[in-house]
């Protein structure tokens, strides 16, 4: 918890961290702790107004979900996470959501993705295009 709120205290603003070179100590910490993302995604839902903060938590969640480090809980609750995320006034918290959201995205997801190909942001536009390009089918419950 000390370190999820940490996120907001250090001022290193830079869309895109080269790491592990360029990540604070603390955002590198939490990026190795298994079950971290449940909590990041409950402090995202409280909605913090330092948009660096809410920039980081996404970039703790990107790193799990790009180095497969996230637990079956987190799996759990990280997709709806970065779904919510998508709709974030910072274009930088989108941007990472959007890139982190690639490995989740399912068919269902097809028109939240189009729409942010309108983003204001071209990042977050390039990067919705390839989130769109890796879409998987809806699963069956049957």
């Amino acid at each position: 918890d000390e370190l999820i709120a940490s996120l907001a205290q250090l001022r290193l603003e830079k869309a895109f961290y080269s790491p592990p070179h360029d990540f604070p100590d603390n955002l590198t910490r939490l990026t190795k702790t298994a079950h971290i993302a449940v909590k990041i995604c409950a402090a995202y839902r409280a909605n913090p107004p330092d948009a660096l903060q809410r920039f980081n938590f996404m970039v703790v969640l990107n790193v799990r979900a790009n180095q497969a480090l996230l637990t079956a809980e987190e799996l759990a609750v990280v997709p709806d996470c970065l779904r919510l995320a998508l709709n974030d006034e910072n274009a930088w918290v989108r941007l990472e959501a959007v890139d982190a959201f690639s490995h989740f995205a399912e068919e269902k997801d097809r028109a939240k993705l189009m729409a942010l190909q309108n983003d204001p942001d071209e990042d977050v536009r390039r990067y919705s295009h390839t989130a769109l390009n890796r879409l998987k089918p809806v699963k069956n419950v049957n």
